[in-house]
Protein backbone atom coordinates (compact mmCIF):
# COMPACT_ATOMS: atom_id res chain seq x y z
CA UNK A 1 0.00 0.00 0.00
CA UNK A 2 1.03 3.54 -0.98
CA UNK A 3 1.67 6.59 1.34
CA UNK A 4 -1.69 7.87 -0.99
CA UNK A 5 -3.96 4.99 0.14
CA UNK A 6 -2.84 5.61 3.41
CA UNK A 7 -3.26 8.45 3.98
CA UNK A 8 -6.78 8.51 1.46
CA UNK A 9 -8.10 6.11 4.24
CA UNK A 10 -7.08 8.51 7.13
CA UNK A 11 -9.45 10.86 5.69
CA UNK A 12 -11.86 8.41 4.96
CA UNK A 13 -11.91 7.54 8.66
CA UNK A 14 -11.82 10.86 10.15
CA UNK A 15 -14.69 12.14 7.76
CA UNK A 16 -16.41 9.08 9.46
CA UNK A 17 -15.76 9.51 12.82
CA UNK A 18 -16.49 13.44 12.66
CA UNK A 19 -19.86 11.88 10.72
CA UNK A 20 -20.73 9.87 13.35
CA UNK A 21 -19.89 12.37 16.56
CA UNK A 22 -22.38 14.80 14.56
CA UNK A 23 -24.92 12.33 14.66
CA UNK A 24 -24.64 11.41 18.25
CA UNK A 25 -24.17 15.18 19.11
CA UNK A 26 -27.57 15.88 17.44
CA UNK A 27 -29.68 12.76 18.75
CA UNK A 28 -28.60 14.15 22.52
CA UNK A 29 -29.44 17.22 22.05
CA UNK A 30 -32.68 16.48 20.60
CA UNK A 31 -33.35 14.26 23.68
CA UNK A 32 -32.36 16.89 25.42
CA UNK A 33 -34.91 19.49 24.32
CA UNK A 34 -37.56 16.97 24.04
CA UNK A 35 -37.17 16.39 27.74
CA UNK A 36 -37.12 20.28 28.34
CA UNK A 37 -40.41 20.73 25.98
CA UNK A 38 -41.91 18.02 27.44
CA UNK A 39 -41.44 19.57 31.16
CA UNK A 40 -42.80 23.08 30.31
CA UNK A 41 -46.00 20.75 28.49
CA UNK A 42 -46.41 18.86 31.57
CA UNK A 43 -45.63 15.56 30.16
CA UNK A 44 -43.77 13.13 33.20
CA UNK A 45 -42.43 9.73 32.97
CA UNK A 46 -43.07 7.23 29.75
CA UNK A 47 -45.28 10.38 28.15
CA UNK A 48 -41.90 12.95 28.12
CA UNK A 49 -39.36 10.24 27.35
CA UNK A 50 -41.90 9.46 24.04
CA UNK A 51 -42.26 12.89 23.01
CA UNK A 52 -38.01 13.33 23.34
CA UNK A 53 -38.10 10.41 21.26
CA UNK A 54 -40.26 12.25 18.64
CA UNK A 55 -37.76 14.96 18.67
CA UNK A 56 -34.62 12.52 17.87
CA UNK A 57 -36.76 11.31 15.61
CA UNK A 58 -37.41 14.41 14.03
CA UNK A 59 -33.80 15.69 13.27
CA UNK A 60 -32.25 11.77 12.08
CA UNK A 61 -30.88 13.20 8.53
CA UNK A 62 -29.25 15.63 9.91
CA UNK A 63 -30.15 18.33 7.08
CA UNK A 64 -30.87 22.08 7.73
CA UNK A 65 -34.60 20.56 7.22
CA UNK A 66 -34.69 18.52 9.69
CA UNK A 67 -33.48 21.34 11.84
CA UNK A 68 -36.42 23.82 10.54
CA UNK A 69 -38.76 21.29 11.19
CA UNK A 70 -37.10 20.61 14.77
CA UNK A 71 -37.88 24.15 14.91
CA UNK A 72 -41.53 24.32 13.54
CA UNK A 73 -42.51 21.28 15.85
CA UNK A 74 -41.59 23.25 18.89
CA UNK A 75 -42.95 26.29 18.05
CA UNK A 76 -46.09 25.00 17.25
CA UNK A 77 -46.19 22.24 20.26
CA UNK A 78 -44.98 25.68 22.56
CA UNK A 79 -46.72 28.43 20.74
CA UNK A 80 -48.29 29.74 24.43
CA UNK A 81 -45.67 28.66 26.52
CA UNK A 82 -42.20 29.77 25.22
CA UNK A 83 -40.95 32.28 22.05
CA UNK A 84 -39.32 31.18 19.29
CA UNK A 85 -36.85 33.24 20.46
CA UNK A 86 -36.09 31.33 23.59
CA UNK A 87 -36.51 28.00 21.89
CA UNK A 88 -33.76 28.92 19.52
CA UNK A 89 -31.65 30.08 22.70
CA UNK A 90 -32.68 26.53 24.08
CA UNK A 91 -32.03 24.82 21.07
CA UNK A 92 -28.18 26.46 20.98
CA UNK A 93 -27.82 25.45 24.88
CA UNK A 94 -28.33 22.13 24.58
CA UNK A 95 -26.45 21.84 21.49
CA UNK A 96 -23.40 22.93 23.60
CA UNK A 97 -24.36 20.77 26.25
CA UNK A 98 -24.36 17.85 24.04
CA UNK A 99 -20.90 18.55 22.82
CA UNK A 100 -19.23 18.99 26.16
CA UNK A 101 -20.63 15.77 27.35
CA UNK A 102 -19.49 13.92 24.34
CA UNK A 103 -15.88 15.30 24.24
CA UNK A 104 -15.59 14.36 27.67
CA UNK A 105 -12.90 11.69 28.50
CA UNK A 106 -15.13 8.57 29.40
CA UNK A 107 -14.44 7.31 32.98
CA UNK A 108 -13.02 4.12 32.15
CA UNK A 109 -10.69 5.99 29.20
Amino acid sequence: MTTFDDRERAFENKFAREQEVKFQTLARRNKLLGLWAADVLGHREEAATAYAQTLVQTVLSGDAQGEEALLERLTRDLETRVSPAAIRDKIAELSQQAMAHLSAPSPTG
